[in-house]
């Protein structure tokens, strides 16, 4: 509430905040999707991610659903009713971290990840 009128935060904003909390995450290569949907009760995220692969899966999904629930709060003033996390993909880490330590940027990398797995296909 503000005394100089109205604000408003809108559905991509949230989005960004979402992403960029998930890729604030070690363990998170990739955002695949972010879906956000805002009703009267509050926010409800769904969010795919490419992962790298860990030994415990649901325990490293469980505290990127605390994470990003603790962001969008810290952040918005909206009730976050539900955090679903998507794990869409795995990564092996010794893949990852070799072409990561060639300075590249992260998207870069999984461009280039991406691109390496689709000509493998291809043969």
């Amino acid at each position: 509430y503000s005394y100089m009128g109205t604000f408003t935060i809108s559905d991509k904003a949230v989005q960004q905040i979402v992403i960029r909390s998930c890729l604030k995450a070690e363990q998170v290569v990739d955002v695949v999707h972010c879906n956000i949907e805002n009703n009267d009760e509050g926010v409800k995220v769904n969010v795919g991610v490419i992962l790298e692969y860990l030994p415990d899966l649901i325990e490293a999904a469980a505290k990127l659903q605390k994470f990003v629930d603790s962001e969008l709060e810290m952040m918005t003033p909206f009730n976050i009713i539900e955090v679903d996390i998507s794990i869409r993909a795995l990564m092996p880490s010794r893949t990852f971290n070799e072409v990561h330590t060639r300075g590249l940027g992260k998207n870069k990398t999984v461009h280039r990840l991406r691109k390496a797995k689709f000509n493998e296909r291809k043969r």
